[in-house]
């Protein structure tokens, strides 16, 4: 391991350590892609296994709740239709996918689960009975003698799209032997791999199974069977094939990712680099507007960003953007938008439903220019999408799916005065309601009220002859308190 002075290459992964937290950044032609923070008190528990207790069954979803030993209870879908795709899975053949779990489950019946969402809210972790250990190059899937009614075994990433590539890969498959009931998958990584790697991965994830089969007899549930890597060491393991250095600014952590690779990535050996200094300051604004609604393009025009409780809705806006006539300039702001929506789409970790509204295009060669530009800009994404062409009122629909809390939801709260609006009753409003409460209290006794600062001045000057007349009315005392903070929504 050794110091260096720093440059830019074409793509890195910095790792940014402090006490309180890990910030992992991808960095692709010197520009923020990707970004992920870990904390000591929120690790993600995605891809771990779990022997559990069946609590309940919902016969009409064809689900159950599943005791894993977690304050929420685990739910599971018993059908693979309702069954989450993650990001593993998401690189399966369609054929791998198919078939169905034909075992019943009953009340107080033990399974093995493996978490494929994240607790997010009062949702519970999303669990599924489809194994799957990931390697490098291999993801092995060991109970999976339900999942494929043709009987295939073997199968390669849907990514790797060349005819060639794929069936260099189908023939080095071929010759590794995988016991009976078991499917392996070619990740896309393993892309240009040889045999020895595949080789290699297979006896690593052989070697895990192994050990697990033993603790599942030995331990009783509910019980934590296998834990996945942490966040740095997933980063590293699904996104370093064309990365061409790790960088990493604690010595201690350094010292953990080069153990790793030693063992599992040996290839990645000479790309860890330790350089003691903070690392993400080049990118701190490019972070920040993680979270801003508007995010401005090249050439004057601009996206807008609103997220909802039922799906995420992206505007584009030409602003200040001027080409030779008016589609002219609809397609070029379109253009630029694609690269930018696909890369939000990444930095901000969007899940569910996103719906595009691009700027109109009356050539219908123009938005089919405009869809293949998106779909391109979103094949470098490693989340499962699935995307929809334009629809009759001019917008684009896709689905991207989302293993763990986006980033939002793991940075901010709700704001404790609108309530998650976005806004706040406005002060003419709120004092028309104090007025009321204070109308029916004042036939009963003096009045005392203690209301923000910004409200409570509001009342003694706007509303001062009211509030006067109201006193002298009632022969009643009205005493205004003001405290610091803002208007809540109540």
């Amino acid at each position: 391991m050794q110091k260096f002075l720093f440059y830019l290459p074409m793509s890195q992964i910095l790792i940014d350590v402090c006490p309180e937290e890990k910030r992992i950044a991808l960095i692709e032609e010197n520009r923020l892609q990707e970004f992920y923070i870990e904390r000591s008190e929120e690790v993600s528990i995605v891809g771990n296994i779990y022997k559990g207790k069946v609590k309940s069954i919902v016969e009409g979803i064809e689900a159950a709740f599943v005791d894993i030993g977690l304050e929420k209870q685990g739910f599971l879908y018993t059908s693979p239709a309702g069954e989450y795709v993650d990001e593993i899975r998401a690189e399966i053949e369609e054929e791998m996918v198919g078939g169905s779990i034909r075992s019943s489950l009953k009340e107080g019946e033990e399974v093995v689960v493996q978490v494929v969402k994240q607790p997010i809210g009062r949702k519970g972790a999303r669990l599924t009975m489809r194994l799957a250990l990931p390697g490098r190059y291999l993801v092995l899937m060991p109970l999976s003698s339900f999942l494929s009614p043709k009987g295939v075994s073997k199968g390669i990433s849907r990514r790797i799209k060349d005819p060639e590539e794929r069936e260099r890969i189908r023939r080095i498959m071929e010759e590794l032997k995988v016991p009976r009931g078991m499917s392996i998958i070619a990740r896309t990584a393993a892309e240009g791999k040889g045999r020895r790697e595949f080789i290699n991965d297979l006896s690593y994830l052989m070697s895990l199974w192994r050990y697990l089969r033993r603790t599942i007899h030995r331990k009783k549930a509910p019980c934590l069977l296998y834990k996945e890597l942490d966040m740095v060491l997933r980063v590293i393991r699904d996104c370093s094939e064309d990365v061409e250095e790790i960088v990493v600014n604690d010595e201690r952590e350094a010292k953990r990712i080069l153990n790793f690779v030693r063992s599992h990535l040996s290839s990645l050996m000479p790309k860890i680099r330790y350089l003691q200094k903070p690392l993400l300051e080049e990118y701190e604004k490019d972070i920040e507007k993680i979270f801003q609604r508007e995010i401005p393009l090249r050439g004057g025009g601009s996206i807008v960003i609103e997220q909802t409780e039922a799906l995420v809705s992206i505007d584009v806006n030409s602003g200040s953007f001027k080409g030779k006539d008016l589609e002219e300039t609809s397609v070029r702001t379109n253009y630029e938008a694609c690269k930018e929506i696909a890369r939000q789409l990444r930095l901000r970790n969007v899940g569910g439903i996103v719906v595009i509204d691009f700027i109109d295009m009356k050539l219908a060669e123009n938005r089919k220019k405009i869809f293949d530009t998106l779909q391109r800009f979103l094949s470098r994404d490693r989340a499962k999408i699935k995307l929809l062409p334009f629809s009759e009122i001019g917008v684009v629909e896709l689905t991207r799916e989302r293993r763990t809390a986006s980033l939002e939801n793991l940075l901010y709260q709700l704001c404790p005065y609108c309530k998650g609006k976005g806004l706040v009753k406005t002060l003419e409003t709120m004092s028309i309601e104090v007025l009321s409460r204070i109308r029916k209290e004042i036939q009963k006794a003096d009045v005392e009220i203690e209301v923000p600062s910004d409200l409570a001045l509001y009342l003694l000057n706007k509303k001062k002859y009211t509030l006067l007349s109201l006193e002298h009315k009632f022969k009643r005392r009205i005493t205004i308190r003001a405290r610091e903070g803002q208007i809540e929504n109540r």
